[in-house]
């Protein structure tokens, strides 16, 4: 599946008959198909969520008309931010969302996207003016999708696929957002700590294979200094993530200019002020030495990156470091790159979970 690809409507059967009150939806294709409702006032031109009840159940108030929104062929509903613009899609018609990129909290009809606005707008016209006919009417939305050139009915609205495919270890429910960070719109429960698992799997099966590698020791030290470079950018890119959500928890001007300058490169530092000002210890139950290991790896990442490996005076100053000299070129060996993925999973376990109590 390629991102960024349109992915059409479900298509089916739309039957409004005035005649017998009624409106229906009729599928039947090999692709996944959904759907939600919401009821239109024909009162007070009203609309709202109207949760859909089991069989032989009616949720519909009276003097409404329901209005069916539908999936996409791989059964996931578009939904775009009322506070950020954020598009994402989800597999799950409720009644609230949370919005995965800025966890903006809203009601379902904040979260319309404008192609299932103008769907909503034809959609009352059409059954509307069926009443006032008293003509059934019959839409064949896979007709539609078929031959409608650049997909231009609003009956037959198409979804975006994103980046990222996730499903909420807590609630299940699936989601597709760009990037990677983003929190369930469902639950709200934030997928930093997986994705971080994810990546450092990944750095363990480089690891395992370049341990193959015996042939070419030179190949063997570049591997390993890559797999420590990634597993400290992994670690800074979930610790960004958790810093932007809390940077949305009330605080003063100074402080909140104080926590969008925090450094993790500096990971001493900032694991200082988050226990300082949040009660968020993320060395909690390290040994001193593990303590000192992570920050002399922090600071290897950066020399790796910026100066070829070469120590320079500034890593001696930063990390107290014994084990180099000025102006060496460093090695990582396999039993450091080992020992650092075992670390960054327990601290970034620990940030992610006393993120997570805080209420």
């Amino acid at each position: 599946m390629n991102e960024f690809e349109i992915v059409p409507h479900t298509g089916g059967k739309l039957r409004i008959i005035p005649s017998q009150n009624s409106v229906g939806f009729h599928h039947q294709s090999n692709h996944a198909a959904s759907m939600f409702q919401l009821g239109f006032s024909l009162v007070d031109h009203s609309l709202s969520y109207v949760p859909i009840g089991g069989l032989g159940t009616n949720n519909m108030p009276n003097g409404s008309v329901p209005i069916y929104m539908f999936s996409d062929s791989e059964g996931f509903f578009g939904r775009t931010c009322p506070n950020c613009n954020g598009y994402f899609r989800t597999d799950s018609g409720i009644e609230e969302f949370y919005c995965p990129y800025c966890s903006h909290l809203d009601n379902t009809l904040a979260f319309n996207t404008a192609n299932q606005q103008a769907y909503i707008q034809t959609y009352i016209e059409t059954i509307v003016t069926a009443i006032i006919n008293k003509t059934d009417i019959e839409i064949d939305l896979d007709e539609m999708v078929a031959n409608l050139p650049n997909n231009k009915s609003p009956f037959v609205y198409a979804e975006e696929r994103q980046q990222r495919h996730n499903q909420c270890k807590e609630c299940k429910i699936r989601y597709d957002i760009i990037g990677e960070f983003g929190c369930c719109p469902n639950c709200g429960k934030l997928n930093a700590f997986e994705v971080f698992n994810e990546k450092l799997a990944k750095s363990l099966k480089r690891l395992n294979n370049a341990s193959s590698i015996e042939t070419d020791k030179e190949l063997q030290h570049t591997e390993y200094a890559e797999i420590l470079k990634n597993c400290v950018s992994d670690f800074e890119a979930m610790a960004k993530k958790i810093r932007v959500e809390l940077l949305r928890i009330p605080a003063t001007p100074n402080r909140k200019e104080e926590l969008k300058k925090l450094n993790f490169q500096r990971v001493n530092e900032a694991n200082e002020k988050l226990t300082k000002w949040f009660d968020i210890d993320f060395f909690k139950a390290l040994s001193e030495k593990d303590k000192l290991f992570i920050n002399i790896c922090f600071q290897r990442r950066h020399i790796l990156t910026h100066n070829s490996g070469v120590v320079d005076e500034k890593y001696i100053r930063d990390t107290n470091d014994q084990t180099v000299r000025l102006n060496q070129k460093i090695k990582i060996d396999k039993d450091e790159a080992s020992k650092l993925i075992d670390i960054t999973r327990t601290i970034a376990k620990r940030l992610f979970d006393s993120f997570e109590s805080i209420s």
